[in-house]
Parts: structure tokens; sequence; C-alpha cells
């Protein structure tokens, strides 16, 4: 019965951990003027002015599904370069921000089904409808969620933003959708007057942006889709961008090879999945939420350790089992009594440090 008791209560927390990276403060959609140095007169691609060009005279209308609508956008183009920019730029230009959530904190559903039909998302739903169009025609593509600076503030309590990563020609690249939306009165960078070529230089600022320059307004609460070998934590985010920059300097960084990194991550199970995100979203501790999963989530990996062992290497099960049980305990311990779970905290950590003994 105990048994069963902890498994409530883990999906509870980690449940409960979700709904704040889903439902926080997702409504931040643009930049202050001062949170990135544009030089309009660099930006410009012309070489995706083609791209451009041809989402423009696409009438979505014609179109049952994203789907369907997703083959048309990338059918004339052979690179997936093209292909992305093509889904993106459609995007941008025809979904319209949810500015009534920012009054009302009415939330529409955000899955890409319902962006499609409404024309009209948060930036969760500007990531979703962009992962499953790219997703649709056989590009790779992830929802990113962190923390953004932007006009309405820098309360960074929990994660206010979401954007994408998408892999290609085999490399994980960043762009962000939703700050590249026309059709945003929130951003500053139009003043709410949008021109023709003010609309072609944000689609190009935040198409495929190097990591070292998204880093210096977006930070993920996963560091691994930082994507640049010099993790940045969140005290050196809130320094801003000398401090960053100065970081993402330093020549003592090991190299990461981020397609392996997340390929490997992508294939562990739900639980080690659930420690390995756990453990990287400490190098922020903002939330002690993440600390009590990551308890919770370091008792099961060593009950599962138990339960599997055979004779022929039990002795090692226990041994290991042991290390997990103390790392519980020490991830149990940072919570205090004003923090979420505390109560359950005291009852798990007494229950832990039974086990322990039990295994002496």
């Amino acid at each position: 019965m105990r048994y069963l008791f902890y498994i409530w209560l883990f999906t509870c927390i980690w449940s409960y951990t979700l709904s704040q990276e889903l439902n926080q403060g997702q409504l931040y959609a643009g930049p202050s003027e001062g949170a990135i140095d544009i030089d309009y007169a660099k930006t410009l691609n012309h070489t995706l002015s083609l791209v451009d060009d041809f989402v423009i005279k696409t009438n979505p209308e014609r179109f049952t599904s994203f789907e369907n609508l997703a083959i048309y956008l990338t059918q004339p183009f052979e690179d997936e370069q093209s292909k992305v920019r093509s889904i993106y730029t459609w995007i941008a230009l025809n979904i319209s921000y949810d500015q009534n959530s920012l009054k009302t904190s009415v939330k529409r559903n955000q899955n890409a089904e319902s962006v499609w039909h409404n024309r009209i998302a948060v930036c969760e739903g500007y990531a979703n409808l962009l992962s499953e169009m790219c997703k649709s025609v056989g590009i790779e593509s992830r929802i990113v969620k962190g923390y953004v600076k932007n006009f309405a503030g820098n309360d960074f309590k929990f994660p206010n933003h979401a954007w994408n990563g998408v892999k290609i020609n085999g490399k994980w690249q960043l762009l962000d959708v939703t700050w590249a939306s026309v059709n945003n009165e929130g951003s500053l960078l139009t003043n709410k007057n949008v021109n023709k070529s003010i609309d072609r230089h944000k689609l190009d600022i935040f198409f495929l942006v190097h990591p070292n320059r998204m880093i210096l307004t977006h930070l993920p609460e996963d560091p691994y889709w930082q994507l640049q070998h010099n993790f940045i934590t969140m005290d050196i985010f809130r320094k801003g961008d000398a401090s960053i920059k100065s970081t993402l300097m330093n020549s003592d960084a090991d190299g990461k090879n981020f397609e392996i990194l997340i390929d490997e991550y992508e294939r562990l199970d739900s639980l080690d999945k659930s420690i390995a995100y756990l453990e990287r979203m400490e190098i922020n501790k903002l939330n002690k939420v993440k600390e009590y999963g990551l308890g919770i989530a370091y008792y099961y990996k060593a009950q599962k350790m138990l339960r599997e062992a055979r004779n022929n290497n039990k002795y090692q099960a226990i041994e290991q089992a042991k290390m997990y049980y103390l790392k519980s305990l020490d991830q149990l311990s940072y919570l205090g009594e004003e923090d979420f779970g505390y109560e359950f905290s005291r009852d798990l950590a007494h229950n832990v440090a039974f086990r322990i003994e039990t295994l002496q």
C-alpha cells in the first residue's frame, strides 16, 4: 500500500512540475527594445526571399489539414533549410498572437490542431504547430521551454516561453517563430506599425539563430538545448550580456556533440529520462519542485535496481541502490518548511533512511 502511495505521489509531483512548465508565463512573446541588439542593415538574408515569396502567395484555405499544407509548402524545395523556412514563414505570417490571454489569463488549447483551426496562439501553440508541421514532412523538431528576457519584465520564477529546435542536415539548430510573428501586437520591435521591410528582418533575425546569440535572450530549462559548450546558469543569465559572453569565451569547456547527447537521452526509459532531465535542470537551481521530483526519481531508481537484481550481481545492485537512496536523501534535504511537498518529503526521507539501514 505504501508503495502504491509513492507511485501516486511521484505521478502527482511530476505532473505538477510539468504543469508549471506548460502553463506558467508562456504569454510573453516579444523582446524588449534593449533585449536584443539588431542592425537591420546586416540581418536581411536575400537567399531566402524566394521561399518567403512563395509562402506569401499560398492560400491556406485550399488545405484541409496542416499536414497537407506542410507538404505543399515544402515540395518546391530540395534542401531542409528551405523546407523549414517555408513552414516557419507561413506560421509567422498567418498565426496571430493571443493578446487577450495577456489580459484575461484564459488560455486556448495550444495543440497543433487547435492552433491550425483558430489561427491564434501563445508561444506554446506556435512551437507545437511548427514542430508537428515539420514532423509531417520528415524533419525532426523539438519544443524547447525556458526563460526569456521580454517586454513584460524578467520574472524567472517559472519558464515563460517556448521555442523550437530543428534538425537540419543532421545538426540541431534553433528558431523562435513566436518572436518572428508579424501578427504580434505586443512586439516592440515593430512598434505596432508593421511594414514589409521590418517583417523580412524579423523573419531572418529569429530563424536558425546561432546558439551564442540565442542564449543572450533565451535560456532553456534543459541546458542541452543551449547547444553550446559553456552552459549558462540562471545567475549568469540574469547578469546580462557581458557576463554571458565572458562565460562563452571560456576555452576550458569540454566539447559536446549535442546530436549524440540528445539522441542518447531520448533512448532512455521514462524513469532514467526523468532523472537525466531533472539533473540537468539543477544547473539553474530555481524551483524546489525540481529537487523534490529528483529526490523521488532517485528513490524509484533504487527500488527498480533492487527489484531487477539477479543472484550473480545482487551485491553490485545493492551498492548502486544505496547510492541512489543516498542521492534521494540529499535532494529531499534541500526542501524547507515553506517549499511545496515538504511534509511528503519528510515521510519519504524516513522511508529512504529505513531502506538504507536494511541494506547495511
